[in-house]
C-alpha cells in the first residue's frame, strides 16, 4: 500500500472506493451515486450502496480534524486495519454467547487475528467494503444470539431488525441475512415457541425503519429502482417480506392449516422477486463476462485441488477441513438443539458455509464457522467426557496450533504487489504521464477494464469499462472494449472520434503459478491474446511504433534473457492534420521504463 511516498489503496475496487471517499472528504457536496466519468457515454449508476463510502469519508474527516492534518489518505488506508480489533472484538462475544471456557475464546479470538483471510479484509489499503459485510455478518449472529436466548426482550427483538435494517446500507445483498434470522424464527415457532405480538412488532417496526433510514438518502430509490444490485424499492420490499412472514406467526400457534396459509403468502410475496432472484442466481453460478478469470469467484474445493498446500495449509489453515463436520454438527443440530442461541447460530453456521464453498469472495459469511465451530464441539465434548477434560483441550491447542502454522510463516507476513495485483505494478510507472495528460486534457481512455478503476483513481478522464461485473450494462461494456480492441487502427480511429487516449498493457503478461509465484507470460500466452485483442498486441509488440494519427507518451519495457520489449504503452491520438496546431506531432512526453 506504501510505495515511494505514497499510498495507494489494495485490490482493484479499492481505488475506486478510494476515489469517492476521498472525493467526499475533501466536499461531501462532491458524493456521487451517478459516476458520469465511467462506461462512458452513458454513465453508470454505482452498484454500490451510499452509506459505506459516506460514513467513512466522515470518519476520515473527523480523524484528520482532530489529528490537524489535511493528508486524508494514510488515514483511509488504515481504517481497514485499525477495524480489525472490531472483528475481534465481535468474535470475543460471540464466544462469550456459546460459553466457550476463557482459553478457548483467546484462541478464538488468535486464530482470528492470524488468519490470512482476516488480512483479506483488514490489510492496510484495502478500503474495500468486505469487511464491513463480516461485521455485519458477526453483528447478526451475535444479535440474533442474544435476542433468541431471551424472546421476549423487546430491546433484543428491536436491535437485531435495526442490524438487518441498516445492513444493506453498506452492501446492496447483505438483505440476505434477513433469511437466517427468519429461518430460526420459524423453527423456534414450529417447536412451541409462542411468538408475542410484542417483540414481534418491535423487530418489524426497527426492521422498516433501518431499511427506510439508508433508503431515503438513496438517488435509485428515488428514480423508482427495483433491482437488489442497487439501493432500492426492492430493498423496502424485501423487508416487508419478512416482517409479513414474521407477523403470521405472531400470537399463533402452529399447526398444518397455518403452514399451508404461510405457504400461499409465501409464493404470493416471491413471484415479484423472481427475475431478481434469477439475477443472484447468476451471479453465484458464475455466468458473467470475466467471472472465469476471477480467483476469488472459484470454490474452496477448486482452488484447493488446483494447490492443496499453498490454498489448505498456507491460506485456509488445516481447519478448513473440518469444515464439512462443522457443516453437518450444525444441521443435526438444527433438529436437536434445545438451547435457542445455539440453534441460532447452527442456521448461521449453514448458512454462511454454503456461501463460502460457492466462492471464496463470500468467507467473510462462513470462515467465523471454521474457527467457532470446532471450538463449540470440542467444548461440548469437554462437558459430555468432563474425565478428558485436559486431553481434549490439550488437542485443540495442537490442533489450532498446527493449522495456523502454515499460515503464519508462509503467507501472514508475504510480500504482496503493489495495490494486491501485478497488473497494476506493471502500469503504475506510466499512470502519472497519464494523470498529467488528463488534467490539461481530459478525455476518454481506452483501456482493458482492469484498469478502469485505477484510471478513475489517479487521472481525470474516463473509462468505457471497468472491474464492475454485475448488471447487463456492465457486461455490454466489456463486450464493447473487446469489440474496440478486435479493430485495426484506421477503422477505430474513424468509429470512435471521442476515444483519447489508448493505454495498452499485457492482461495476463505475469500469471499466477499454483504454488504462489509469477512467470511471464510465453509467446503461446500471448499468441491466444491476439486472438482476442489483436490491436493491442499490435499496439505492444512494433519495436519501433508508427502509428498515423498516435503519438506515444509513455511506454514500459520488460527484459527478459536477450529479448528487450514493451509491456505498456500509453498513446494519445492526435487530431487530424487539418486540425492540428504546429508542434502537434511533438507534443509527447517519450519515455521508457524498465
Amino acid at each position: 500500500s506504501y510505495h515511494l511516498g505514497e499510498y495507494v489503496p489494495v485490490s482493484n475496487d479499492s481505488f475506486y472506493h478510494a476515489r469517492r471517499i476521498l472525493d467526499t472528504v475533501e466536499d461531501p457536496e462532491q458524493f456521487f451515486e451517478f459516476d458520469d466519468r465511467i462506461h462512458v457515454p452513458e454513465g453508470s449508476w454505482i452498484a454500490w450502496p451510499w452509506l459505506y463510502d459516506y460514513a467513512t469519508a466522515d470518519l476520515v474527516r473527523g480523524i484528520a480534524t482532530i489529528g490537524g492534518t489535511e493528508n486524508t489518505e494514510p488515514i483511509l488506508m488504515y481504517v481497514p486495519v485499525f477495524w480489525a480489533y472490531v472483528t475481534i472484538a465481535l468474535i470475543l462475544l460471540i464466544s462469550i454467547e456459546l460459553r466457550l471456557g476463557l482459553l478457548f475464546r483467546l484462541l478464538a479470538c488468535l486464530a482470528v487475528a492470524l488468519s490470512p483471510l482476516t488480512q483479506m479484509l483488514h490489510g492496510t489499503g484495502l478500503v474495500d467494503h468486505h469487511y464491513m459485510e463480516y461485521t455485519f455478518v458477526l453483528l447478526t449472529i451475535l444479535a440474533g444470539m442474544r435476542w433468541f436466548s431471551d424472546p421476549g426482550n423487546i430491546a433484543r427483538a428491536a436491535f437485531v431488525g435495526f442490524v438487518l435494517g441498516i445492513a444493506p446500507g453498506f452492501h446492496n445483498a447483505l438483505f440476505i441475512l434477513q433469511l437466517p434470522v427468519l429461518a430460526g424464527i420459524y423453527l423456534l415457532w414450529l417447536r412451541g415457541q409462542n411468538w408475542q405480538w410484542r417483540e414481534i412488532r418491535a423487530f418489524a417496526t426497527s426492521l422498516i425503519i433501518g431499511v427506510v433510514l439508508v433508503l431515503l438518502p438513496s438517488e435509485p430509490f428515488w428514480e423508482g429502482f427495483f433491482e437488489f444490485y442497487y439501493l432500492s424499492w426492492f430493498h423496502l420490499y424485501a423487508a416487508g417480506c419478512t416482517v409479513i412472514a414474521s407477523c403470521l406467526i405472531a400470537n399463533r400457534e402452529w399447526s398444518f392449516k397455518m403452514l399451508a396459509v404461510i405457504a400461499g403468502v409465501a409464493v404470493l410475496l416471491v413471484m415479484p422477486l423472481l427475475q431478481q432472484l434469477l439475477t443472484m442466481e447468476t451471479f453465484l453460478a458464475k455466468d458473467i463476462t470475466r467471472f472465469d478469470i476471477i480467483l476469488e469467484t472459484k470454490s474452496p474445493l477448486e482452488l484447493s485441488l488446483g494447490n492443496p498446500r499453498i490454498w489448505l495449509v498456507d491460506f485456509f489453515s488445516l481447519l478448513i477441513l473440518l469444515t464439512p463436520i462443522v457443516w453437518l454438527a450444525a444441521a443435526w443440530s438444527v433438529f436437536r438443539e434445545k438451547n435457542p442461541a445455539i440453534l441460532f447460530f447452527s442456521i448461521m453456521v449453514l448458512f454462511g458455509l454454503s456461501l463460502f464453498f460457492m466462492q471464496v469472495r463470500l468467507h467473510y459469511f462462513g470462515s467465523f464457522a471454521m474457527i467457532l465451530g470446532p471450538l463449540l464441539l470440542a467444548a461440548r465434548l469437554k462437558g459430555r467426557f468432563p474425565p478428558r477434560s485436559g486431553l481434549i483441550t490439550a488437542a485443540v491447542l495442537l490442533l489450532y496450533g498446527g493449522a495456523y502454522a502454515g499460515p503464519v510463516s508462509n503467507r501472514l507476513f508475504r510480500q504482496l504487489p503493489l495495490g494486491l495485483d501485478a497488473q497494476y505494478g506493471l502500469v503504475q510507472t506510466a499512470i502519472p504521464t497519464l494523470t498529467r495528460a488528463c488534467a490539461e486534457n481530459p478525455g476518454v481512455v481506452l483501456a482493458y477494464n482492469d484498469l478502469g478503476h485505477y484510471i478513475r483513481y489517479h487521472t481525470e478522464c474516463t473509462v468505457i469499462a471497468n472491474n464492475f461485473l454485475l448488471t447487463a450494462q456492465h457486461e455490454r461494456k466489456i463486450a464493447e472494449i473487446d469489440e474496440l480492441f478486435s479493430m485495426d487502427l484506421e477503422s477505430l480511429l474513424e468509429q470512435r472520434p471521442d476515444i483519447s487516449y489508448i493505454f495498452v498493457s499485457y492482461p495476463f503478461l505475469l500469471l499466477d503459478m499454483p504454488d504462489g509465484t509469477q512467470k511471464v507470460a510465453s509467446e503461446k500466452d500471448v499468441a491466444v491474446m491476439n486472438g482476442r485483442w489483436p490491436l493491442m498486441v499490435d499496439l505492444l509488440q512494433k519495436d519501433k511504433p508508427e502509428f498515423p494519427g498516435l503519438a506515444i507518451l509513455r511506454e514500459v519495457r520488460m527484459r527478459e534473457g536477450d529479448k528487450n520489449f514493451a509491456i505498456v504503452r500509453l498513446f494519445r491520438i492526435l487530431p487530424p492534420v487539418s486540425n492540428q496546431v504546429p508542434g502537434d506531432k511533438q507534443a509527447s512526453e517519450s519515455a521508457t521504463g524498465s
